[in-house]
């Protein structure tokens, strides 16, 4: 063998060249392969979350469109004393007025029932209170999830209450000349603020409104000057101090040049409020500071009901013998709009969902106006009320039954 020595110089520095060349191909094609390896393992990952997001999307747009085919019958007993009762969502549960008693449902269990006779109740229901009274009459019952909490009796006859999400209830109360309006908290007792308006010159109430917070009121009158009717909407903010105007923050007079007749008016937040008129919607927000804005939407259409699908306005009008759904964003911006069938004995909406019903046939809606149901029930239900996304609560006049959708 050769030994280094007898090399030329030329030869010893080929051969380093050699060595430095393997060695740097030999570093490069290690750090390559070490990419290339987090590479793959990342693309996997991605490729894994992409499939799971399809996958859900795909089982979100399955369920949210999916028509179901039946329905079980989870609850049925006899109404006894709620024969006639009417429904209403409330709170986890439903409510079921009966002609004699209250009864509060959760699931399909009562949780507790009241005795109490009204032959014309009245009813206002915010998160986790509610209060009743009989038309006409001089008390207020204000109820809780647990039962009825106080028994409010005024001097004056009852002509309209509102109830807020604490349970601070509003009850519009009228004399010969002059109406009231007084507040008591969920245990009975007055709270010190109240508004009183002169019937010759403000009109007699038609519809009033209790913000969730207690703080913000919001009244609808009538009054005819000339023989010339006129609504009118004045807020009231009782957080802001006593002024001159007397909590007054807004009054809108001007519905006249709309030959606008309003008919309810209606907190949807703290700071958002909708009226509803024979040809108007009026979106109002509040601020904490300035004057409150108000946005006019003109309806064209009769207009036939009107509902609250969480927290947005939803009104059914009918046009060329066909009943429209619209769904209204607090801006007055149309949410969605779509057709029911021809004509309904009962409606209601809660919960991205919209049932309608006309006698025993049944339809059920969700927000985008798919149709979730469509059947005959056993029984055509007289009052109807949703206990959850898919399931509902009826009374058919002798009978409470509780169903779900399947």
């Amino acid at each position: 063998m050769a030994s280094d020595e007898f090399r030329t110089r030329e030869e010893r520095l080929d051969a380093l060249r050699s060595s430095v060349i393997t060695l740097d191909t030999s570093d490069g094609a290690a750090e390559e392969g070490e990419k290339r390896s987090w590479i793959g393992i990342f693309g996997t990952v991605i490729a894994f979350i992409a499939l799971a997001a399809a996958l859900v999307c795909a089982g979100l747009y399955f369920y949210h469109n999916y028509e179901y085919t039946t329905y079980t019958l989870d609850y049925d007993e006899p109404a006894g004393g709620m024969s006639s009762g009417q429904v209403y969502a409330f709170s986890a549960g439903c409510l079921v007025i009966g002609a004699d008693s209250v009864t509060y449902f959760v699931r399909g269990t009562q949780m507790w029932s009241t005795p109490l006779s009204l032959s014309s109740p009245v009813i206002a229901i915010e998160g986790d209170f509610f209060s009743m009274y009989d038309s006409g009459g001089y008390q207020v019952y204000i109820f809780g999830t647990s039962g009825l909490i106080s028994t409010v009796r005024v001097s004056r006859r009852i002509y309209g209450m509102d109830i807020s999400a604490s349970g601070v209830t509003a009850v519009f109360t009228e004399s010969s000349e002059s109406a009231y309006i007084s507040y008591f908290d969920r245990f009975g007792s007055k709270i010190a603020v109240e508004v009183k308006t002169v019937l010759s010159s403000n009109g007699y109430p038609v519809d009033l409104s209790v913000s969730p917070n207690g703080q913000r009121l919001a009244v609808i009158s009538y009054s005819t000057a000339n023989g010339i009717g006129e609504s009118r909407l004045v807020l009231y903010d009782f957080g802001k101090g006593r002024e001159s105007n007397g909590y007054v923050i807004g009054r809108f007079t001007d519905y006249y040049d709309t030959d606008t007749f309003l008919l309810s008016c209606d907190f949807k937040d703290d700071d958002h409020l909708v009226a509803v008129g024979d040809n108007m919607l009026s979106f109002f927000t509040i601020p904490s500071r300035g004057d409150p804005e108000r946005t006019m939407l003109p309806l064209r259409e009769n207009l036939r009901s009107v509902l609250s699908m969480d927290g947005r306005p939803v009104l059914i009008t009918e046009e060329e013998g066909k009943f429209i759904c619209t769904l209204y964003e607090m801006t007055g911006e149309v949410y969605n709009s779509f057709e029911l069938p021809g004509k309904y004995t009962v409606i209601t909406a809660k919960n991205g969902r919209v049932m309608v019903a006309d006698r025993n046939e049944i339809w059920l809606y969700n927000a985008s106006g798919r149709l979730r149901y469509h059947g005959i029930l056993v029984d055509a239900p007289a009052g109807v009320a949703f206990s959850g996304k898919d399931s509902l609560l009826f009374s058919t006049g002798t009978r409470i039954e509780h169903i779900t959708f399947r």
